[in-house]
């Protein structure tokens, strides 16, 4: 066997997780200034509403401390993606493919790529790996958020609860839940975004009325609009082929450095992904946000009546 056979090799990228091709990696061995590797975690929710804990077994480092649920290091040629998926199907036996990205955070010389995992599976299904775990547990929402920091392994799941008791007052949801609110919503896009009101309900009565399917997305805090975003066909940019758009993405400046946008965003592309609309466009100024929830730059375009081009990505 070919001694690079025998080692786990990864593949190197820069800060924003742009791989360095040519470039390879290995376990073990120090990793050059400059360049990192990806790690991937995966955070289970069964569609009962509790979370997957697994335990490390005890004679690793750490070992005891509980992991929500899986993750570790990509392969050579592997996606995040594809590197969550198979962790977790390794560690857990949950061949689930319906992965949605939380975030990412470079840490020394490794970039943290975070999924969310939702699941109906059978709860006695989950399968222990030898060496790696030694015990799982379902746990609902109130006991993840009286856990310590000192029995969570990984800063994100701690992260996680975090968000988790800050947001738990919050509400998301489509439009089509809260047909009710459609004047007010217009009127909170109008006022953030200035584009006419009469735009936004024309664009919102045909979502409620089903004549089509490019929704509008809310967050409530009680009954206020905190946060919102919408589909559309075309956001006011020349690259008509590329459709349809995600727009006048909006959270409240006070509620900002929550997650409120990057969950948003997900509920528009898993909603919309349901609707077998795919994949999603969006244009912006921003560099480095978009990423972090799987989307990706494509190329740029030319904002209708603007003197310079700007950003547009895509949600593949």
């Amino acid at each position: 066997m070919k001694e690079e056979e025998k080692r786990e090799l990864w593949d190197a990228y820069d800060r924003e997780l742009r791989k360095q091709e040519g470039i390879v990696l290995a376990r073990g061995e120090r990793i050059p200034a400059g360049r990192y590797h990806l790690v991937c975690d995966v955070i289970v929710r069964h569609a009962e509403g509790t979370y997957l804990l697994m335990q490390r077994d005890p004679r690793k480092s750490c070992g005891g401390m509980w992991e929500a649920a899986a993750g570790g290091s990509a392969l050579r040629g592997e996606t995040p993606l594809q590197c969550a998926a198979r962790e977790l199907r390794e560690e857990t036996g949950l061949a689930e493919t319906a992965l949605t990205e939380l975030g990412r955070v470079a840490e020394g010389s490794t970039v943290y790529v975070e999924f969310f995992c939702e699941t109906a599976c059978d709860k006695d299904s989950v399968r222990l790996q030898e060496g790696e775990t030694s015990a799982f547990r379902w746990v609902d929402k109130d006991e993840l958020l009286h856990m310590r920091d000192s029995e969570l392994l990984t800063e994100r799941m701690q992260q996680f609860v975090k968000e988790l008791k800050e947001d738990g007052h919050l509400e998301y949801l489509t439009l089509r839940e809260r047909p009710e609110l459609e004047g007010r919503a217009a009127a909170w896009f109008h006022n953030k975004w200035g584009v006419p009101e009469a735009a936004y309900l024309a664009c919102m009565d045909a979502y409620l009325g089903g004549e089509t399917e490019y929704g509008w997305y809310l967050c409530l805090d009680g009954e206020r609009i905190v946060g919102g975003m919408g589909v559309i066909e075309n956001d006011f940019h020349d690259r008509r082929d590329l459709s349809p758009n995600v727009c006048a993405v909006y959270t409240e400046e006070e509620y900002r450095g929550r997650g409120i946008a990057g969950r948003l965003l997900e509920l528009v592309v898993a909603d919309q992904r349901e609707k077998g609309i795919t994949p999603l466009y969006l244009v912006t100024s921003h560099t480095g946000f978009y990423e972090r929830y799987g989307w990706e730059f494509f190329c740029m375009a030319q904002g209708n009546g603007e003197d310079h081009m700007t950003r547009l990505y895509i949600h593949r």
